[in-house]
């Protein structure tokens, strides 16, 4: 699995992370991602 650091999306202007994964399908590799809302403590005060 591979973590970016936080930065600040295109579609939204709170950070983000991506998250990842390699895997084979079918003797195929394959990559899963996905972008998840990245909050700290500081942005829910």
């Amino acid at each position: 699995m591979h973590v970016t650091k936080p930065y600040l999306s295109i579609n939204e202007v709170m950070p983000c992370v991506t998250l990842s994964v390699e895997t084979r399908l079918q003797g195929k590799r394959c990559v899963l991602c996905g972008d998840i809302d990245w909050m700290t403590d500081d942005l829910l005060d």
